[in-house]
């Protein structure tokens, strides 16, 4: 029977070689990129008390050490004194709210250069200026306009000029869609683009949305760490 010893011999060594294989594909998959930035090491050694700063491919990720208990209250149009703003207790949040860490996510590209970004800001206004522009397109200069959380609103409208709202609208929306982003902070080497935030309840336009944090500690940490990034990066190239 050797000859059945050396085959399981055998298959025990190419099972360990192929696991092996294994764990280090798993390895190479969550494997951080080296920080080659110097105010983003600069920004890493402000934080490194209470956040933890990685660059995971294109993505520059600053999570809280702590954990957190969130959930978010809508104030769209609540009172001074609104009986369920008083509901979000320790109690309540601890029961009832997300346990998350707290993350800050940043897209990172090579740093814009100023010249790339005065093109990008002469085009969006030419875009801005163009939807703008819509309203006399569909005849609706004379009609009373307003907006309420982000949204355009008509009053007092007819049938027909109700309907040429909703085509303006599509269109505006269409065009709108065109204008780029400009980066939020540039580092080193970098442009930076904020794509997450688990303080905000969306990265449209929710701002009535509210966070509650448990425990308050942990909130307060978030002005912080917005402080710091003022500080240490920049807001122009």
């Amino acid at each position: 029977m050797k000859w059945y010893n050396v085959i399981r011999t055998n298959m025990k060594i190419l099972s360990t070689f192929f696991f092996g294989l294994f764990i280090m594909s798993l390895c190479t998959a969550q494997k951080y990129s080296p920080i080659d930035d110097s105010l983003i090491v600069t920004l890493e050694s402000k934080l490194q008390n209470d956040w933890d700063v990685k660059i995971i491919k294109d993505t520059l990720q600053i999570e809280s050490k702590n954990y957190i208990w969130i959930d978010f209250y809508n104030s769209a149009g609540a009172p001074m004194d609104d009986p369920e703003f008083n509901k979000f207790t320790d109690d309540y949040l601890q029961k009832n709210g997300k346990k998350t860490k707290m993350k800050l996510l940043f897209i990172l590209q090579d740093k814009w250069d100023s010249i790339k970004i005065k093109n990008v800001i002469t085009e969006n206004k030419k875009i801005r200026k163009a939807a703008d522009s819509l309203i006399y397109k569909y005849k609706l200069s004379h009609v009373k306009r307003t907006f309420r959380y982000g949204e355009e609103l008509i009053w007092h409208a007819t049938k027909d000029e109700e309907n040429r709202f909703e085509k303006y609208k599509i269109e505006k929306e269409g065009l709108l869609k065109k204008v780029k982003e400009l980066p939020v902070y540039y580092s080193q080497k970098y442009s930076l683009f904020v794509c997450f935030r688990t303080w905000n309840y969306s990265e449209s336009n929710y701002f009535y949305m509210l966070p509650m944090i448990y425990p308050k500690s942990e909130g307060v940490k978030i002005g912080n760490l917005e402080s710091i990034l003022s500080s240490i990066l920049k807001n122009n190239p």
